[in-house]
């Protein structure tokens, strides 16, 4: 038998044929890394994400609760400031330097009074003969008297002031009786110093109609005897003012109500009421904050009512996230007090998205740093596996290359000590394996010639034999034809009586073995 280095290659080749797919060594290298990769970045994202939420939150809460604080100190401070001015004036009648019943002696004080203070202010007094006597500051600078004595009831006359406090300018005529107006009645029912309920005051610059309230203190006589009240009035527009002026965040806003729900001040309302008639006989209707046409104070109202019940179940400040249209909302309510009648809400609300925006900001950089990163380490891995299996390839095609009978295979020596080590590994095997297949093509040659020798002396011998065996045959015939010669004919054999024939024997054409 002849083997060919084709079909020792194709035995080979048959031998370690793969028996299933299997992933390329590339794909295996790169792929697991990826993946690590890809489920970082996505970590890292996630992660990120979740502690600008965290953030956010906590920031949020921060901002409004110290906004609501603000507020606070600003409110009360502003009310306890016009209750030092009432405080001043209430000190001076009781100390005798100051006659109710000397009304030159009251307007020439109030002017005095208006004039030196900071605030936007309307100090008066009514009596319980409605007499009335008030000097008011007026947003445009102008100072305006307003009295009513006996003389001129039930008219009250209003009176332009110069800068010397003279009266300069009747400027208008009307009926008026402190005694039937909020601030008065307050008083009388309170018996203390307080505040008035929110009431409208009229003809104010920057719009006809305005929500105010007064700071009163009864005035009693050493009887006990209510002799009338000192008030000052201030409208809500400086608060307004403030909040409006009063930056939280992009979209952030503040409101305050009344624990009835009703708005006070909104920084996005200027006119939290509506009226109903014309003058100083209109009545306002308070806007509830659950029907205030801005959704944010709506919802936040909504919010509070559902958390608490009522709004005069909020004992101390609070603090809530809520959904409106889609969108997350932080809001601190906050209860303030002065002990004089103010029991109000404050209320602080800032969306989540002003905050967000950064925040998706910064993800988006994140996420793209990290995509960056992922398209640079996929690549540099796609390198590294084209680095590491190019060698291992290498030596899979000389493989390949052997099973297909080129047994003259040798693969480069690699930088990576173990595919070195493989690489030495086959090229001794290729080698051991060209000299032990040129071993066996010098046996099988040898082994050929053998077999073509001993052909040749077989052919050979059979030569012989055929020789032979043709020279027997010959020598047979003649044989043969002697014996026939020399036995009885059939017929002579028939002639002799008594003679059974046993039988015949024919000879062989062809004997064998020794003879």
């Amino acid at each position: 038998m002849v083997f060919s280095k084709r079909a020792l290659g194709q035995r080979l080749g048959k031998s370690i044929a793969p028996t299933s797919r299997k992933f390329r060594l590339r794909t295996a290298l790169v792929l697991p890394f990826v993946l690590q990769i890809m489920t970082a970045v996505g970590l890292v994202g996630y992660l990120s994400f979740k502690n600008g939420q965290k953030a956010v939150e906590d920031l949020a809460n921060q901002l409004t609760h110290e906004v609501s604080n603000r507020i606070d100190e600003h409110v009360v401070g502003y009310f306890d400031k016009t209750h030092q001015i009432l405080r001043v004036t209430y000190d001076s009648v009781q100390s005798g330097n100051l006659d109710l019943n000397n009304f030159e002696g009251l307007e020439g004080y109030f002017w005095n009074v208006v004039q030196e203070g900071d605030l936007e202010s309307y100090l008066s007094f009514g009596n319980e003969e409605g007499e009335f006597v008030g000097v008011e500051h007026r947003e445009d600078g102008t100072v305006q008297l307003k009295i009513r004595t006996k003389a001129t009831e039930p008219i009250r006359e209003t009176y332009l002031l110069d800068n010397l406090g003279n009266r300069a300018k009747l400027l208008k005529e009307a009926d008026y009786d402190p005694r039937k107006r909020p601030w008065y009645q307050a008083a009388v029912s309170a018996k203390k110093p307080t505040w008035s309920p929110i009431y409208p005051f009229f003809s104010r610059q920057a719009t006809n109609t305005a929500l105010g309230m007064s700071a009163v203190v009864p005035v009693f006589d050493s009887s006990k005897q209510l002799e009338g009240v000192l008030c000052i009035n201030v409208t809500l527009l400086r608060i307004t003012d403030f909040l409006r002026d009063l930056y939280i965040s992009p979209h952030g806003q503040s409101f305050i109500i009344e624990r009835s729900g009703n708005l006070v001040v909104s920084s996005t309302i200027r006119q939290p009421f509506t009226l109903e008639g014309e003058g100083e006989d209109a009545k306002i209707v308070r806007i509830p904050a659950i029907k205030s046409k801005d959704k944010t104070v709506q919802a936040t109202a909504q919010r509070l009512l559902q958390d608490f019940g009522s709004f005069d179940a909020i004992p101390k400040s609070q603090q809530l996230k809520f959904k409106v249209e889609g969108g997350w909302y932080y809001a601190q309510v906050l209860p303030i007090q002065d002990g004089r009648g103010i029991d109000w809400l404050v209320v602080v609300v800032v969306p989540e998205s002003d905050f967000m925006a950064q925040i998706h900001q910064n993800t988006r950089i994140t996420i793209l740093l990290c995509l960056g990163a992922l398209i640079i380490a996929t690549g540099m891995g796609i390198l590294t596996a084209r680095w590491i299996s190019r060698p291992i390839i290498d030596i899979t095609q000389a493989s390949e290359d052997m099973a297909g009978g080129n047994l003259d295979q040798r693969v480069k020596p690699s930088p990576i000590g173990e595919i070195e080590k493989l690489a030495n590994s086959f090229n001794s095997m290729a080698g051991q394996l060209k000299e032990a297949f040129e071993t066996l093509e010098d046996k099988v040659k040898e082994r050929t010639a053998e077999l073509a020798e001993a052909n040749e002396e077989i052919s050979t011998l059979n030569q012989r034999l055929q020789a032979d065996n043709l020279r027997m045959s010959t020598e047979l015939d003649l044989l043969r034809e002697m014996q026939q010669l020399i036995l009885p004919k059939a017929a002579e054999l028939e002639a002799i009586e008594d003679l059974d024939i046993a039988g015949f024997m024919e000879p062989a054409d062809e004997v064998g073995g020794d003879y």
